[in-house]
C-alpha cells in the first residue's frame, strides 16, 4: 500500500485541480446582467481600474449594475481631441493676430535727444502672422510726441515690418524677440519741417495667452531714425531771407545733423484671428 502511494500522487490531476476557466460561466455572466461570453479572455489581463475607460466585463459585452456602466462601440474621443488635452494651456497655436499697446516712449540713454526731449506717453498697433517656417512677420505702427522746456518738439510716426522669433522654453510666459526696419515721419517744431527718414527696429516681448483668444504682456521697443545722412534744407544756400522768416533757418551753422534713438516700453493686448 505504502508502495502505491507515490505512483498516485503522480498520476493525480494537479493541473486539472488548480486550473481556472478560459471564460467566465454564461449563467454568471447573465446573473451579472450581462451577454454570453463567445470568445476566449485572457483573465492575466484583467484589472480592476478605470484608469483605461471600462472594466474587462463591460468590454466582453456586458453591463455592470452597481456602477451603471455599459459597452459602447463609439470611441471615446478623436486622436485630435486626445492630442489638444494633452498640450499645456500656454500653447501657442500659431494663429494670426492683432494687437496694441500702450506706454512710455523715451530718447534712449546717452543720445543727443535724450538732452532736449522729455519722456511722453505713446501708443501703437501691430499685425502678426506665422510665417515663414518658425517665425513670425509683425507690421505695426506707433505715435509720439515728444516735448521739451524749450520751444522744441518733436513728433514721430515710425512705421515698420520685421521678423520675430519666438525664443523654445517651455514655460507659461511666451519670450519673443524681433528684428527689422522701416521709415519714421518725423516733425521738427518750431521750424514744422517733416519728412520719411529711415529707421532701424528692435523688439522684445514677454506675454502670456489668456484664454483662447486674447495675449496680454509687455513689449520693448527700439527705433533708430536715421538722419546725418541728409542734406541740409535749400533756406542754407540763400542769404537773403523776409522780414516773417526766421534768420535760424539760412544758418547751416544751427543744424546739427545725427541719428536720433528712442525705445518705447508699454502694456499689449492682442487679440487671435
Amino acid at each position: 500500500m505504502k508502495k502505491l502511494l507515490p505512483i498516485a500522487f503522480l498520476l493525480f490531476p494537479w493541473a486539472q485541480t488548480f486550473a481556472y476557466p478560459d471564460q467566465v460561466d454564461n449563467k454568471a455572466v447573465k446573473y451579472m446582467g450581462g451577454n454570453p461570453v463567445s470568445p476566449p479572455m485572457d483573465f492575466n489581463k484583467i484589472g480592476n481600474s478605470f484608469k483605461n475607460g471600462e472594466l474587462i466585463l463591460a468590454q466582453a459585452g456586458g453591463n455592470l449594475p452597481s456602477s451603471g456602466l455599459s459597452r459602447s462601440d463609439k470611441k471615446d474621443g478623436t486622436d485630435d481631441e486626445e492630442v489638444e488635452e494633452e498640450l499645456p494651456a500656454f500653447y501657442d497655436n500659431r494663429k494670426a493676430e492683432i494687437g496694441a499697446w500702450v506706454g512710455a516712449s523715451n530718447p534712449f540713454p546717452g543720445s543727443e535727444a535724450q538732452k532736449y526731449l522729455d519722456t511722453t506717453l505713446g501708443g501703437g498697433f501691430f499685425y502678426r502672422i506665422p510665417w515663414p517656417w518658425i517665425f513670425y512677420v509683425e507690421v505695426g505702427a506707433s505715435y509720439s510726441n515728444y516735448l521739451s522746456r524749450s520751444e522744441r518738439a518733436l513728433t514721430t510716426i515710425p512705421v515698420y515690418s520685421a521678423i520675430c522669433y519666438k525664443l523654445p522654453f517651455e514655460l507659461p510666459i511666451t519670450f519673443m524677440v524681433k528684428a527689422g526696419f522701416g521709415e519714421t515721419y518725423v516733425v521738427a517744431r518750431p521750424a514744422n519741417t517733416s519728412r520719411w527718414d529711415n529707421t532701424l527696429y528692435a523688439g522684445f516681448e514677454a506675454s502670456f495667452v489668456a484664454g483662447k483668444k486674447l495675449r496680454i504682456g509687455i513689449r520693448l521697443d527700439y527705433n533708430k531714425i536715421y538722419e546725418s545722412d541728409l542734406n541740409s534744407p535749400a533756406e542754407t544756400k540763400y542769404p537773403y531771407v523776409g522780414p516773417t522768416v526766421d534768420s535760424r533757418l539760412s544758418n547751416p551753422y544751427y543744424y546739427n545733423k545725427v541719428d536720433t534713438e528712442f525705445f518705447h516700453f508699454g502694456l499689449m493686448v492682442s487679440v487671435f484671428l
